[in-house]
């Protein structure tokens, strides 16, 4: 319940202005971390089950965050526009503008090629397939306009290989669907 009720108070639009995206970002991403490893114990498992009965048993309700953790990554990685989350040091580097670069389309390619790679490599658990959508989604934020028509189907994928657990595999039929988002691009 602590993992719930950490993640709704920074929850955009109610997070405090005070917190910029990058910091957001990096505690929202911890805090996603603690949640799935605490639920990777077979303990915890056995004793709360899924999230949803763990809300019901609890009466717990904060739907913001609840989305959260079903996508498994910060608003600021699911959202493209100004919630860019770039770090001071890159921000600076690129001398504080957020405007799309070859470098950051390069970098997007360059995700997809080794997702799809995994794909065609018969990856099909969470552990295998998470990170690399999870670092696609993190680089369209940085090279796709904000009404990029993929992004919705990215975050569905998410939010599906986030809800299962770490050694859970697709199916034969999901991953054939997943294959299909190389249209998208």
């Amino acid at each position: 319940m602590s993992g719930i009720q950490s993640l709704k108070p920074s929850i955009p639009p109610k997070r405090p202005k005070k917190i910029d995206n990058f910091r957001y970002t990096q505690k929202c991403t911890n805090l996603l971390t603690q949640y799935k490893a605490i639920l990777k114990d077979p303990e915890i498992q056995e004793r709360f089950g899924d999230l949803e009965s763990f809300q019901k048993e609890y009466r717990v309700q904060f739907p913001s965050a609840t989305y959260r953790l079903k996508v498994g990554v910060p608003a600021t990685v699911e959202h493209a526009g100004s919630h860019i989350p770039l770090s001071p040091e890159v921000a600076g580097a690129a001398g504080g503008d957020q405007q799309v670069s070859a470098r950051n389309v390069a970098e997007t390619v360059e995700k997809f090629i080794t997702f799809m790679d995994a794909l065609k490599l018969n990856y099909k658990s969470k552990d295998q397939l998470h990170p690399h959508l999870s670092d696609l989604m993190s680089s369209l934020n940085t090279s796709m306009p904000k009404d990029f028509e993929g992004r919705a189907k990215i975050v569905q994928w998410l939010i599906t290989l986030n809800q299962m657990r770490a050694a859970d595999e697709l199916t034969d039929d999901q991953s054939r669907q997943v294959f299909k988002c190389h249209f998208l691009f």
